[in-house]
């Protein structure tokens, strides 16, 4: 088998991660983490010192540099870089005319500044419906009312967000 080859192009995979934490029962605190994750089968040498190929950076800040040296078998090496940014998103969405009886259109327009929304999770706060994974959704009311229609948007790095709106019919 022959070793690998440095590619044409190489990139850093990253993802942030928020994990909450819970201490005796009553604190709950937020820990950010970053995983940068660099292409398989060559040895490695991060700016943080580690050697592995996969690192997790504790509490990274906006604009944060991290680089990696990888090495194939035959000696080539390069360097690649990521630098880290947080993935902002901010739910929202559109709707056609509501009319009891009627089935009306809600449509996602969830706005992310990196990436893209891969799921979404529709909501009736009276619980008559709840759908996952539809960037449209079409809603039937039953009576004229006002109801609170919400959406949770979910981001590639698993970033959540989300908004209620009043609709009358």
């Amino acid at each position: 088998m022959a070793a690998p080859t440095l590619p044409t192009v190489v990139m850093l995979t990253f993802s942030l991660l928020q994990r909450t934490y819970h201490s005796n029962w009553l604190v709950a605190r937020a820990t950010l983490l970053a995983v940068l994750t660099a292409p398989p089968g060559f040895s490695y040498l991060w700016s943080t010192g580690a050697t592995t190929q996969s690192i997790t950076v504790l509490h990274p800040t906006t604009g944060q540099i991290f680089s990696c040296t990888i090495t194939a078998a035959n000696g080539c090496n390069q360097t690649i870089y990521q630098t880290v940014s947080y993935t902002a998103i901010h739910s929202n969405f559109t709707h056609g005319l509501a009319c009891a009886g009627k089935n009306t259109q809600f449509t996602d327009s969830t706005w992310l500044n990196q990436n893209s929304v891969v799921n979404w999770k529709w909501n009736l706060a009276t619980g008559l419906q709840v759908s996952w994974g539809c960037r449209i959704h079409c809603i039937l009311f039953p009576i004229p009312e006002d109801y609170n229609v919400s959406l949770k948007s979910y981001s590639t790095e698993g970033c959540v967000d989300s908004i209620t709106k009043i609709r009358s019919c």
